[in-house]
């Protein structure tokens, strides 16, 4: 069976209606993964899938007055923090979230079609250049 991981923007809208995608391919015998920030952590796992963090060091970097750790802040809030940050700081989390993507092991990859435009270019360069490194 494969190894499949899903990356979605981090908002409720992208993330929740992947989940019964997710459990339907799970019930087939495959490994679902969830690529994604820590605050989905327990949302992923009740759901009976494999979390992996990403771009932990943007959370890493914040001090705990920054509103991405606010107590109880909602998910689409949550959501609009961090991408506003992904298109401020551009192609360097970008990079991260190539780097991220490229360490699970997996035979698919499912982006959020928003992810996937910014994505594309990077993880084939860094495709090429691990493939050269073989």
């Amino acid at each position: 069976m494969a190894n499949i991981t899903f990356l979605m923007l981090p908002e409720p809208g992208h993330l929740l209606p992947t989940l019964r995608i997710a459990s339907g391919l799970r019930s087939r015998g495959h490994t679902i993964r969830y690529l994604t920030i820590p605050q989905y952590r327990g949302m992923i796992e009740k759901s009976g899938f494999q979390f992996c963090p990403v771009l932990e060091r943007v959370f890493a970097e914040t001090g705990p007055n920054d509103p991405l750790h606010e107590e109880g802040i909602s998910g689409l809030r949550l959501g609009k923090l961090l991408v506003t940050r992904i298109l401020f700081e551009g192609g360097r989390l970008d990079n991260e979230l190539v780097k991220d993507l490229l360490r699970i092991p997996s035979d698919i990859v499912l982006l959020d079609s928003s992810l996937s435009q910014r994505l594309r270019r990077p993880v084939e360069q860094e495709m090429r250049s691990r493939a050269l490194l073989r």
